[in-house]
């Protein structure tokens, strides 16, 4: 029989995409609208770690099953106080990308294009409330911020993070690309493996 593990999250780009990060797991994901659970859960604290965690738990409890959760966004050297857990309300929730594009284009323009550093972190976290345990994965890609969006691949703020190694911006890469180098890949790799392990689920 297929074990059920529930994604806690309604962001449709994020459930396409670990679906297919975690496509060869011999579990059945869900979300919460596809088991009728509607709840807001805060993220309340100060590291992508802890808001996973807290997601995963609040999830896992309301549903009565395993349940993972991510906290990801993007952390800009140039601007450590702004982004980083703040990355989906930056601006305000309902902000269009290309306004906050532009806000950070201000923000950066007389910072040199080499110092522009940045990275996209995520974390994973999984609650399974038969054991009780929770585990945590993570990931990082680094880059750079470009003033100017380029793509039309990819979300959020994938059309200024720049990866030298591909020379593209993340919106500018294949999905397929993105999908090996990404930093929800590294952190959904190494719950992959966690999840390989037997009974891991209680």
């Amino acid at each position: 029989m297929t074990q059920t593990l529930l994604f806690a999250t309604s962001n449709a780009d994020k459930i396409k995409e670990m679906r297919g990060l975690l496509s060869e797991i011999p579990y059945l994901i869900v979300t919460p609208a596809e088991i009728g659970l509607d709840i807001e859960v805060e993220e309340p604290f100060t590291t992508f770690a802890e808001n996973a965690a807290h997601k995963a738990s609040v999830y896992a409890a309301a549903a009565h099953m395993p349940a993972f959760a991510d906290d990801s966004g993007l952390i800009i050297d140039a601007m450590p106080d702004e982004l980083g857990v703040y990355s989906a309300r930056y601006c305000g929730y309902t902000t269009p990308y290309n306004v906050r594009f532009q806000k950070i284009a201000e923000k950066l323009a007389a910072i040199p294009a080499e110092k522009r550093t940045a990275r996209y972190w995520c974390a994973l976290a999984m609650h399974v409330p038969q054991t009780g345990k929770v585990y945590i994965t993570e990931g990082s890609i680094e880059g750079k911020i470009l003033l100017e969006p380029r793509g039309n691949n990819g979300f959020g703020y994938d059309p200024i993070f720049y990866t030298p190694e591909y020379h593209a911006t993340m919106a500018e890469l294949a999905p397929e690309i993105k999908a090996q180098i990404s930093h929800r890949r590294i952190a959904a790799y190494k719950l992959a493996e966690i999840l390989q392990e037997p009974g891991i689920l209680g």
